[in-house]
């Protein structure tokens, strides 16, 4: 049986993502080089401190 388009979850998950999208561009040209230079450092330090825990977890899980 075929769904509506206006309720399939998969066609409101990609109008919801490309709205997202837009949003998010719209966002980047309305904000300088040194915003999105800051923004890049703190998510790879985020990534950094994320991939320290992991493997602080890993260890201790090997070490029981």
């Amino acid at each position: 049986m075929e769904q509506n388009p206006h309720t399939n979850p998969l066609m409101g998950t990609l109008y919801l993502a490309g709205s997202w999208m837009l949003t998010f561009f719209s966002f980047l040209s309305t904000i300088d080089v040194s915003t999105v230079a800051g923004m890049m450092s703190c998510a790879v330090s985020m990534l950094a401190i994320w991939y320290y825990i992991l493997q602080i977890r890993k260890l201790k899980r090997d070490a029981e």
